[in-house]
């Protein structure tokens, strides 16, 4: 398996410090589509990882959402190290299972997005904290 680097810091993260997460890299283990336009919002951005391996799609996720992954997964495990792994955990369920997300019919897609990229972090960082 193939990884990148993603630096995340300034103010969304706690005492506004820097976060690097090593996270599973799209881009040298399968072949990418080239999107025409950067996604315009977390369900956005799932639908197109469901229907292809967008780099695109999968940067915006870690850059805007992974703070606030990141933030649920430290609230839950309580130390950094712990929280990276989970997070990171997190992250490849996202990349494998953003099929699973269904956006509402009526309502708010974005919303019911984050709240589901909240929930596999919450889910994901339950699980480190039991396998520990």
């Amino acid at each position: 398996m193939f990884y990148a680097a993603c630096k995340i810091s300034g103010n969304a993260l706690p005492g506004g410090g820097t976060l690097v997460l090593i996270v599973p890299s799209m881009t040298a283990a399968v072949p990418l589509r080239q999107s025409v336009a950067a996604p315009t919002g977390p369900a956005e951005s799932l639908r197109r990882l469901a229907t292809g391996n967008d780099a695109a799609a999968w940067a915006w996720i870690v850059e805007r959402e992974g703070p606030a992954m990141f933030r649920v997964a430290m609230r839950i495990l309580g130390e950094a190290a712990a929280a990276d792994d989970a997070c990171q955990e997190a992250l490849l369920h996202v990349r494998n299972d953003a099929g699973r997300f269904h956006p509402p019919s009526d309502g708010d897609a974005d919303a019911a997005a984050r709240g589901w990229l909240l929930r596999v972090t919450a889910s994901a960082a339950a699980m480190w904290n039991l396998a520990a």
